[in-house]
């Protein structure tokens, strides 16, 4: 079977650039639920199901 060799091309700017996306995803997906979470609390509010 043949194995193909691993290139260590600009392996720290590839790590730093993996480390920006996680870092945006995650951004992303907490601003995201934040806004869910306040959607699901205005309408809530307007059904009146506030304390």
């Amino acid at each position: 079977m043949a194995t193909t060799p691993i290139k260590k091309v600009g392996s720290r700017q590839q790590t730093v650039s993996r480390i920006g996306w996680l870092l945006l995803l995650w951004t992303c997906s907490v601003a995201g639920l934040g806004l869910v979470a306040l959607a699901m609390r205005l309408l809530m509010s307007y059904a009146g199901m506030t304390r």
